[in-house]
């Protein structure tokens, strides 16, 4: 694969997860305080996905979301210092993408 087809192909992976998010809920990146999209290269897990910093209620620091080869993602957050993983949801359809990232980000319980 040639680099501009790579890159082109990891940016649309970002773009659909982006979207995904924003059609279930057009506030939820607003609220999550949603800054910093990087890019995550394509590897032997996962296909591509995106990470960014959050301020939300329940957790302040980076959320990384990746598309795994299965077509469901992995959505992980780490410790303020990046040492170590905090939370990690694996199996996340793209319809469950807001829940999830509620309940990481914002503490919210389907209850």
């Amino acid at each position: 694969m040639e680099a501009l087809d790579y890159i082109e192909q990891q940016d649309a992976i970002r773009q659909t997860v982006l979207e995904q998010i924003k059609a279930f809920d057009q506030w939820a990146l607003m609220a999550y305080g949603a800054t910093g999209y990087h890019t995550l290269a394509e590897n032997d897990m996962y296909q591509g996905g995106f990470s960014f910093k959050v301020n939300g209620l329940a957790y302040v620091g980076l959320v990384e979301i990746a598309l795994m080869w299965n077509d469901t993602y992995r959505i992980r957050t780490f410790s303020p210092d990046m040492s170590r993983l905090k939370d990690e949801v694996t199996d996340v359809y793209f319809d469950m993408l807001v829940t999830v990232l509620d309940r990481l980000v914002e503490g919210k319980t389907n209850d």
